[in-house]
């Protein structure tokens, strides 16, 4: 039964974590409406973004397999925040980040300073 139990909250979270990654994606949108609906979800500014951990944000922003856009997401979502352990963590996987580009875009995320050009560069570079 706890085998099941354990299952169901494995597929739960894989659910969650699904659902988080695709809130964060850009999409279509300009980096301005980007950025203020990443921010809303920071804020948990409905009864669905409230779940949305720090931990669970950190973890996409330092996972070199998440999508570019969707790692400076991550990062901005935790910049909004405020916290400085969250920044730290953001500052870190930036330092590992083995693209220049996505680098300097998840730092700025991590000040709320992402802009459109910052992520078309890194979109550019990374076709290449």
């Amino acid at each position: 039964m706890r085998q099941l139990a354990t299952r169901r909250g494995d597929a739960r979270e894989g659910a969650q974590d699904s659902a988080l990654g695709e809130a964060l994606d850009r999409g279509n949108h300009l980096a301005a409406e980007w950025a203020v609906h990443v921010r809303r979800l920071a804020a948990g500014s409905s009864y669905r973004d409230r779940a949305v951990t720090d931990e669970a944000l950190a973890s996409i922003v330092e996972d070199g397999r998440e999508p570019p856009d969707r790692r400076a997401a991550a990062a901005l979502a935790l910049g909004a925040r405020g916290s400085e352990q969250a920044k730290q963590r953001v500052r870190i996987a930036a330092g590992a980040c083995a693209h220049p580009k996505l680098r300097v875009s998840l730092e700025a995320a991590a000040e709320g300073e992402l802009d459109d050009a910052a992520i078309r560069a890194v979109e550019r570079s990374l076709k290449r």
